[in-house]
């Protein structure tokens, strides 16, 4: 058995009922009913657990940032955003600005930027942050000037990811789309 020097568990209050419901939901931690749970109770419930365990705490799900119990009260300590608020309207700012840039023809007249080369080094310096669609969406509208090796490649989160990949396939597979069968058709607009 995991043997940790567990004296006191601080779990930041960023992470959300939803998340912490989520990682009760797919470990082995038997917390009856966790989103019937308001959050303060929900806390107090999973440290009393934490604390009180008396078997290894596995977890199930690959997309989490942790894999063991230690590696899991880290990650409850630590805020679960990568950035601050002023961080992340900055970097919205930022893509705004490329987003306008492209949208405008790539047309320098239109925007602040002199260069493509200060296009390109606004584009790598948030592409770190592709958990944001605005950014997501800045960096593929520029890559459409750039050739197919010097394309700028976002960094995205596994659980992000996985919900592009879901929506993807959604689309790909469930949106109607006209079908013809052989035979004549007679098609009148008024």
């Amino acid at each position: 058995m995991e043997e940790l020097n567990i004296t006191e568990i601080d779990i930041h209050p960023h992470h959300t009922k939803g998340n912490l419901v989520k990682y009760i939901q797919s470990s082995n931690m038997d917390i009856f009913q966790p989103y019937n749970l308001c959050k303060d109770r929900l806390v107090n419930d999973i440290v009393d657990y934490i604390k009180n365990k008396n078997h290894i705490i596995t977890f199930y799900d690959n997309n989490f940032p942790f894999v063991n119990l230690k590696e899991f009260i880290l990650f409850l300590g630590k805020s679960p955003h990568q950035y601050s608020s002023a961080e992340k309207r900055q970097i919205s700012d930022i893509a705004k600005l490329i987003i306008q840039f492209c949208k405008s023809g790539y047309d320098f007249n239109k925007s602040r930027y002199e260069s493509m080369k200060e296009v390109e080094d606004d584009c790598i310096k948030i592409s770190p942050f592709g958990d944001l669609h605005c950014v997501r969406t800045a960096v593929s509208l520029f890559n459409i000037t750039r050739g197919p090796s010097e394309q700028i490649k976002c960094k995205v989160s596994n659980s992000i990811n996985n919900k592009i990949q879901m929506k993807n396939a959604y689309k790909k597979n469930c949106v109607p789309s006209l079908q013809v069968k052989k035979g004549k058709w007679l098609i009148v607009f008024d």
